[in-house]
């Protein structure tokens, strides 16, 4: 009997003191979500937010629902916030619902949420602003909605329409057209964008050789029959302006051949700073070209202006429309001048100078070579595989992490580690950009560097984790794997086995050894009376 209290009386305060809480149940939600009294599509997210910031996402099916009552369904799971008490509020498609709930652990609420969809959508045209008489021309638009987009309708300015994303057409007369776009949702919100079209008369083909052209030339010697020298299928070029552009028109092109394009100095291919010299077009297949072609300090309405923060500054802009597909330009060489006194203001040697093209919506750097300077202007030569929008600018710079390495792959619980991390500016203009340290893909630490042309630079970084193993990493460059070690301890056993000890933290241990000592003392004192009384009973 003394020994089984002796046992319980020192279990149950070390069973106690070893336990640990588990971590909460979310609490968890699904339901039904309409719009505009309409079960909501497919796809459509519903949000938990707390404190005015989302913590949990799920989106809706077919039929509105959103996860399920059943034990394996899923469900809009919220973890437990950080304060107490605290209350969970509904959207749908980024719309309040008016709808709340107080938090509780485990527990799974039905919700019915419903909004109204008062958002229109947003669309935008990928532009083509030229064409011929007669020839096919595709539009295709881009367009998103908070609900979803339900129709894409067009207006071509000729009297013609058609709907899809995706649409053909060709224009019958010459002139400029006015195309519109009308992008609408489920609950009748549209909006309409615009774009023009300059429709030119179709090239006139060219003029049939003479009947006798073919023919050879009599020399008055039999012996020599050398061909006369035939021209007739060399491109023609013809070169218009107008007070806006320089139209160009090239008679059919042989595949692989190059059409060589000079262009007049005028306001149309002229800014005070730069001139757009000449271009040379091949192509890949027999087409003919009708180009319009012009320079300005001012952005181009169908693409955005060129990000500067990698410390380029645009000068010019040239832009290019064109009735002929990508697919069929091989390349274009473009040859441009800029005078150096506008380098000068802008402190960029000539060595730096490049060409960019927009294209597919982003801003590409192309190969720019620096022919020479004379007579305060610089000439350049810039090749690109297609024609659009184009930006001559300072360079641009080019920061990237290259390398990135741990000190160490081990710690224990509580020490730290430095992951260095190695960034270099391969591009000709200064520059800076925040690099982002991460553990299994989570971002734990950002720097930010700042380099010169040229430069490059070691970022360091100290992490101190809780116990686990870590792929740890920069900007996507891996450093390693890091292992923190727990504060467990092994002991080996005589036998060869290893068991394990767990340390106990100062506190609770002394918390230990008190009870230890109370409950020793009890039953100290209490074998002391039993054996009083056995004495007595004698």
């Amino acid at each position: 009997m003394v020994a089984a209290l002796f046992a319980a009386a020192v279990a149950g305060p070390l069973a106690g003191a070893a336990a640990a809480a588990p971590p909460e149940p979310p609490a968890s939600y699904y339901g039904q979500a309409t719009v505009d009294g309409d079960p909501a599509p497919a796809g459509v997210s519903v949000s938990a937010v707390v404190d005015g910031s989302v913590v949990a996402t799920i989106e809706t099916n077919a039929d509105g629902s959103f996860g399920g009552p059943g034990a394996f369904a899923d469900k809009l799971d919220v973890p437990k916030p950080d304060a107490e008490n605290a209350t969970v509020t509904f959207r749908v498609a980024g719309e309040p619902t008016g709808v709340s709930a107080n938090w509780s652990s485990g527990s799974a609420t039905e919700l019915s949420l419903s909004v109204s969809d008062d958002t229109s959508p947003s669309a935008s045209i990928d532009a083509v602003s030229a064409a011929n008489v007669g020839n096919t021309v595709t539009f295709d638009a881009s367009a998103t909605d908070n609900v979803g987009v339900t129709s894409l309708s067009w207006s071509f300015g000729d009297g013609a329409s058609a709907t899809g994303s995706s649409v053909s057409h060709a224009y019958s007369s010459p002139g400029t057209y006015t195309v519109t776009l009308t992008a609408s949702d489920d609950a009748g919100n549209t909006v309409e964008t615009t774009t023009t079209i300059t429709v030119s008369p179709a090239p006139e083909p060219p003029e049939a050789p003479a009947d006798d052209a073919d023919e050879p030339t009599d020399t008055g010697n039999d012996t020599t029959d050398e061909p006369a020298n035939d021209t007739a299928d060399e491109p023609s070029v013809n070169v218009t302006l107008s007070p806006d552009a320089t139209n160009v028109s090239v008679s059919t092109v042989p595949a692989n051949d190059t059409a060589a394009v000079a262009f007049p100095e005028t306001n149309a291919t002229a800014t005070e700073s730069t001139t757009l010299t000449g271009m040379n077009v091949s192509t890949t297949e027999n087409t003919s070209l009708n180009l319009s072609v012009s320079v300005s300090d001012d952005p181009a309405a169908e693409a955005p202006e060129p990000d500067t923060d990698d410390g380029g500054e645009v000068v010019t802009y040239i832009q290019v429309d064109h009735d002929v597909s990508d697919e069929s330009i091989g390349e274009v060489a473009f040859s441009f001048t800029v005078d150096e006194s506008t380098l000068a203001e802008r402190d960029v040697a000539p060595e730096n100078v490049v060409l960019d093209r927009y294209h597919d919506g982003t801003w590409n750097e192309l190969e720019t070579t620096h022919i020479g300077t004379t007579d305060g202007v610089a000439t350049f030569e810039a090749v690109s595989p297609g024609l659009s929008v184009f930006a001559v600018r300072s360079g641009s710079a080019s920061l990237n992490v290259t390398d990135a390495a741990l000190d160490t792959t081990t710690v224990a619980a509580g020490e730290s580690a430095t992951v260095s991390v190695t960034v270099e500016n391969d591009g000709t203009a200064a520059g800076n950009t925040t690099v982002e340290l991460t553990l299994d893909g989570d971002q734990v630490s950002t720097q930010t560097v700042s380099l010169d042309a040229g430069e490059s630079t070691t970022a360091r970084f100290t992490v101190t984790p809780d116990a686990g193993t870590y792929e740890v990493a920069a900007n996507g460059v891996t450093a390693g794997t890091l292992t923190v070690e727990s504060e467990t301890t092994t002991t080996t056993q005589s036998t060869g086995t290893t068991q394990s000890t767990t340390t106990v933290p100062p506190a609770e241990q002394s918390q230990l050894d008190t009870t230890a000592l109370v409950v020793f003392g009890g039953v100290a004192m209490l074998v002391v009376a039993l054996f009083a009384v056995a004495r007595r009973r004698q």
